[in-house]
């Protein structure tokens, strides 16, 4: 009777925590690797001097990926070695002794018909910046290089160990979208689109034209050809060049990249509208303006009863994961201290969006029974928000997850 009451009962908060995931789930989320929660990128900063002088800190590129696609300087002329994310905040698992393996996977499949890989036919890919004061960064990258593989790769973690993109087969280049030109102005394409150029370095002060370039698209001349060697390998694995802000970026947005694939592209001379290409796109958060907020990816309850009592009291935990499909192996960690001070933990792959565990049924790692009124700290490589219901047959109370986490 009472594994059927804390059942019911969190099945309401599941149901309340997934209408409110579900009314803000607009786009379709680019694929991940397991474990490459969002970081934070630094901000420019004013300082305050004496007499009232102030100055402004530098802002500096940073790269969500690294640069992925050489092992060898004579395929692409790029410098090896930065094979990891870099120009992050420290901490927020991108700590620099620490790079991590962040990938952008795009799944073909999950596109129209049209969208299907037919050898002889090309692609061409646009990539835009969502985030308001979010600029390319890079003015020598001059191309998108990708990789591609199977669904089997994919399932069986090859895809996400894998380092460096592979040589395309029967080349000694790995596969790339040819030229790619950059563009100050999204809602603009084609002849009346505004050119510009990304600015590299570190400098104080905003991004001005025609530097700030905020989409960049493959040109239709060189756009990749697609051969009998893609077949079956609906995964796109796309290396995400390095992007800057400046001061007219806001504290705390998502900074979000938008990866549009172009099927079916004809030059039609002067009229750029007459035959648009078939489109099929996705979403990426890379990364939260400023390095002093909080990424959400912990939370902890102060107070929460591990096993049943005297009294019969019982607790129900609910985790949602706000990161939705860009993390492509939600893993959340429950780490209990009890009155005692010993320490039990337990792991595991978040099958849904919102899940929810009675923490009395938790298999702990270390075994046995905590004792007395515990703690629980709850953390993972995505964002969250969660909930708590403790009850007995005669009571309940529920409260929010408090934060940070200490």
């Amino acid at each position: 009777m009472r594994t059927r009451e804390v059942l019911r009962v969190l099945t309401v908060a599941v149901a309340v925590f997934a209408f409110a995931f579900s009314v803000n789930a607009a786009d379709i989320e680019c694929g991940n690797c397991n474990k490459c929660g969002v970081g934070n990128v630094p901000c420019p900063e004013t300082i305050y001097g004496p007499q009232g002088s102030t100055s402004i800190t530098n802002s500096c590129p940073f790269d969500y990926d690294g640069d992925r696609y050489t092992n060898a300087d004579t395929l692409t002329g790029f410098v090896n070695g930065r094979n990891g994310s870099w120009g992050y905040c420290d901490g927020a698992n991108y700590a620099v002794d620490n790079p991590r393996n962040c990938k952008v996977l795009f799944d073909i499949c999950e596109c129209p018909e049209a969208c299907e890989f037919v050898a002889g036919q090309q692609i061409g890919i646009r990539m835009t910046i969502k985030t308001q004061g979010v600029y390319w960064a890079d003015p020598n990258m001059n191309t998108i290089f990708f990789d591609m593989f199977t669904p089997t790769e994919v399932a069986n973690g090859t895809t996400c160990n894998q380092v460096i993109m592979d040589v395309a087969p029967g080349t000694n280049a790995v596969r790339n979208f040819g030229e790619v030109r950059y563009y100050r102005d999204p809602q603009r394409t084609g002849s009346s689109a505004l050119p510009g150029t990304p600015v590299a370095g570190c400098f104080a002060g905003n991004v001005g034209a025609p530097n700030d370039v905020t989409t960049l698209e493959s040109v239709l001349a060189t756009d990749y050809l697609i051969t009998i060697n893609d077949a079956n390998a609906c995964y796109l694995w796309l290396d995400i060049p390095a992007m800057r802000l400046d001061g007219t970026a806001r504290r705390g947005d998502a900074i979000n990249v938008e990866i549009t694939l172009l099927y079916d592209r004809l030059n039609t001379g002067l009229c750029t509208d007459c035959h648009p290409p078939i489109t099929c796109s996705c979403v990426r958060q890379v990364g939260v303006v400023c390095c002093d907020v909080a990424l959400n990816n912990c939370m902890y309850f102060p107070y929460v009863t591990e096993s049943v009592t005297a009294d019969n009291w019982w607790t129900g935990v609910v985790v949602t994961n706000l990161s939705g499909s860009s993390v492509s192996s939600p893993t959340v960690k429950m780490t209990l201290t009890d009155s005692a001070g010993s320490i039990f933990t337990y792991e595991e792959v978040m099958s849904k969006q919102v899940q929810a565990w009675t923490v009395g049924n938790l298999p702990w790692a270390q075994g046995g029974t905590p004792v007395g009124a515990s703690w629980l700290k709850v953390d993972g490589n995505f964002q969250m928000d969660g909930y708590q219901f403790i009850g007995n047959p005669d009571f309940g109370a529920g409260t929010l997850a408090r934060r940070p986490c200490p």
